[in-house]
Parts: structure tokens; C-alpha cells; sequence
């Protein structure tokens, strides 16, 4: 199995053991692609004032029988503004805490909870012509 390490829509860009980062104060990106099943998967941190919106929508859940997915970010956002996540990005955990059994309304008071420091683990799919050799 190969892995690709890439940083998504870079901005400050450092090396260290663990992997590449990418980002600014609002986000730290650590992102790995596996061509095999041509999914992106990113570990973002958000920092935000308690009083400052996420201004992130989300769909799907378990009582939805679908995977939890961005669909929309707000401007002036902390979600929008860090240029680390899109519409469509699939939420594959929030601080540690899978999403794949979880309804969308738990999603929901997961992120509204989440505090200060908010650690999403997101994927999104590459079209074959993207993908690297």
C-alpha cells in the first residue's frame, strides 16, 4: 500500500516527524492519500474564541443511513476562514470521537460543544486524474 503525503491548500508549511503541517493560527493540517481506494484523509485543528461561530453545516448521521458531510461553511466562519475544509468533506471524527455512530443531531452538539480547540479528522475522494503517480 502506498501513502502520498500532500498538503491541502497550503499556506505556512513545516516539517516535522510526524508528518507535513500546513496551515496558520486557525488550522493545522496533516493530510496522507492512499491511491488504492483514492481517498484524501486530513486531521485539521480549528481555534476559535467561544464567542466566534464555527459556521459549519452539516448533513448525514446514523439515523440518516448516511456518512456525516460538510454542506455548507458560513462566511466568516472559523471553518470557512482556516481554508481547510470544503463543502462535501465527509467528517470521519470530532476530538477523538468517531462519527460513523453518532446522529446527525449528536453531530451537531458535538461540534457546538467542542470549545476551543476543535480536532476533525475529514476525507474526501480524488478523481483519477488528480491523483499523482
Amino acid at each position: 500500500m502506498a501513502w502520498l503525503f500532500s498538503c491541502i491548500r497550503p499556506r505556512v508549511r513545516e516539517e516535522s516527524s510526524q508528518g507535513r503541517y500546513c496551515g496558520s493560527q486557525q488550522d493545522i493540517l496533516w493530510s496522507h492519500s492512499n491511491n488504492a481506494d483514492n481517498r484524501v484523509v486530513n486531521y485539521i485543528e480549528l481555534l476559535r474564541h467561544l464567542d466566534e461561530p464555527l459556521g459549519l453545516e452539516v448533513r448525514g448521521g446514523s439515523d440518516q443511513e448516511a456518512p456525516v458531510y460538510i454542506e455548507a461553511l458560513r462566511p466568516g466562519g472559523v471553518a470557512q476562514k482556516s481554508d481547510a475544509l470544503q463543502v462535501g468533506d465527509y467528517i470521519q471524527a470530532i476530538n477523538g470521537i468517531a462519527t460513523d455512530r453518532l446522529t446527525q443531531r449528536e453531530v451537531v452538539s458535538l461540534l457546538r460543544n467542542a470549545g476551543t480547540v476543535i480536532n476533525l479528522e475529514v476525507s474526501y475522494e480524488i478523481a483519477e486524474d488528480e491523483k499523482k503517480p
